[in-house]
């Protein structure tokens, strides 16, 4: 079943993400500082939610597109075809939230396409807390996020069986 790769994929990137999250400000600014001097001090914005947006849609493509996570499985029933739509569901909540989550993180940097904070609905607006990196990138145990433990889980379902 290729679904559940691509959930074992996606949720250690975004780990790696929610890792490197804190620092990107800083970093992208220095960076994007040195290579251009003359840039305004907020440049950073639309280089990380492009970076960050890319590296999801990339590692999604990359994971469908690939062969080394699948697990093993019977392909046809109605029971398999429930829990690969189930677990789509949820590649798609993973995929679209976190680029959603890094546009809102990095503060909409693409107004200049109509999709700003303050356009959207107000049911837009509530369900921003519930983006996997707000929802799932908080400390849980030892410091670390659900991100990490739940990619581990899968992966130790998939070395099991």
């Amino acid at each position: 079943m290729r679904e559940l790769g691509v959930t074992i994929a996606m949720m250690f990137l975004l780990f790696v993400l929610s890792l490197l999250d804190p620092y990107m400000d800083t970093v992208l600014t220095k960076i994007l500082g040195f290579v251009v001097p003359s840039a305004p001090s907020d440049i950073y914005r639309p280089v990380g939610a492009w970076l960050f947006g890319l590296m999801t849609i990339g590692a999604a493509f990359a994971a469908y597109q690939g062969e080394a996570l699948t697990f093993q499985g019977n392909s046809m029933g109605v029971r398999n075809a429930l829990l690969g739509s189930v677990v789509g569901l949820l590649n798609g909540y993973l995929i679209v939230g976190s680029v959603w989550y890094f546009l809102q993180r990095f503060a909409y940097p693409i107004a200049f396409l109509g999709l700003s904070a303050e356009r959207l609905s107000p049911l837009a607006q509530e369900l921003v807390a519930y983006l996997p990196g707000n929802l799932l990138g908080q400390p849980v145990l030892l410091g670390q996020n659900l991100f990490l433990y739940l990619s581990v889980l899968l992966l130790i379902a998939r070395v099991i069986r």
